[in-house]
C-alpha cells in the first residue's frame, strides 16, 4: 500500500495558484512546518494502518458483504441533508467535473488509512477543497468563501440521471459521518503519515491556505454538539476564533490528535 502511494505522488503538479488568506500564528506556522506526527508516534501509526487494512481486506471476504449503508440526516446537521444542500449557494455546490487540472496532494490517511487525493479548486468567491477516497468510497467537497469564511460539507457521486448523459455532473450523495465532529473549524490541516513521495512542497500551500481561514462560519446548520469541552492546552487555539471551539462530539478526534498522533496541542 505505502508503494502504492509514493508512487502516485510522484505524479507531476499543477502549479499553486497564490495565497490571499490569513497571516498564521505560531503554532500554525508550526504545523505548516512539521505536518507530520512526531517520531515517536509514527511505528505506533503504521501498526494501526496495517491493523485497518487487514480488518477491511477480511472483511471484503465475508459473503453477502455491502456497501456502507446511506440514510437522510447522517450527516448530522440541524435540518435533513437533502435541505441543508439546496441552502448550499450555487457557486459552492456546483463542483467542477474535471479535477485532474487543479493542484493536489495524495497522501496515507494517519488515522483511517486507505490513500486519499485532495485538490483545490479556487473560483471567483469560494476554495472548493475537493476530496477522493476510493478506500472509503467517498468523494466530497468543502466550499469555503474567502470574504465570509462561510463553510459548506456535502458528499457527492457522478450522476446517474439520463438527463446528466454524458456529462460526469456532480450531484448530491447521501452522507454516512458527521462532518464537524472532525472539522469543528472547517477545512483541517493535513497531517499525512509521513512516507515517501508526499509533495511536501504543495502540502506547505494547502495547510497555510487551510489554516488562514481560523475558525469557519457554520451558520446555524449544527446539530447537537454535547458539552464543551475544558482543556486549557486545547483551548488557547480553539477559542472560537483562531480556531472553532470543541465539544463532546469532537472527544474522538481530540484524543486522536492528543494521545495517537501527537500532534495537539501544536507549536
Amino acid at each position: 500500500m505505502f508503494a502504492l502511494a509514493a508512487a502516485a505522488l510522484g505524479a507531476p503538479q499543477a502549479q499553486m495558484p497564490s495565497n490571499d488568506i490569513s497571516r498564521l500564528n505560531a503554532a500554525d506556522e508550526a504545523i505548516v512546518d512539521a505536518p507530520f506526527a512526531p517520531a515517536m508516534a509514527r511505528d505506533a501509526l503504521r501498526t494501526n494502518i496495517a491493523s485497518l487494512e487487514a480488518r477491511r481486506a477480511a472483511r471484503l471476504l465475508l459473503p453477502g458483504t455491502l456497501p456502507d449503508s446511506r440514510s437522510s440526516n447522517s450527516m448530522g446537521w440541524s435540518i435533513p441533508d437533502q435541505d441543508y444542500w439546496q441552502s448550499i449557494p450555487e457557486p459552492a455546490r456546483t463542483i467542477p467535473v474535471d479535477w485532474s487540472r487543479f493542484p493536489s496532494v495524495r497522501y496515507t490517511n494517519s488515522q483511517l488509512g486507505g490513500v486519499r487525493e485532495v485538490r483545490l479548486a479556487i473560483g471567483t468567491e469560494y476554495d472548493q477543497w475537493l476530496l477522493s477516497d476510493p478506500t472509503h468510497r467517498l468523494s466530497a467537497c468543502i466550499s469555503v468563501n474567502r470574504s465570509t469564511r462561510k463553510v459548506y460539507f456535502m458528499e457527492i457521486a457522478r450522476s446517474d440521471s439520463p438527463l446528466d448523459a454524458g456529462k460526469a455532473k456532480w450531484v448530491f450523495h447521501a452522507g454516512f459521518d458527521n462532518c464537524y465532529s472532525c472539522h469543528p473549524s472547517g477545512p483541517r490541516a493535513i497531517r499525512p503519515l509521513d512516507e515517501r513521495g508526499v509533495n511536501t512542497s504543495a502540502l506547505a500551500q494547502f495547510n497555510r491556505r487551510i489554516l488562514g481561514y481560523h475558525a469557519c462560519d457554520f451558520g446555524n446548520t449544527l446539530g447537537p454538539r454535547g458539552e464543551p469541552i475544558v482543556d486549557r492546552s486545547c483551548m488557547s487555539c480553539h477559542n472560537g476564533v483562531n480556531r472553532g471551539k470543541l465539544y463532546s462530539i469532537h472527544q474522538k478526534s481530540v484524543d486522536f490528535k492528543k494521545d495517537d498522533e501527537l500532534t495537539m496541542p501544536a507549536g
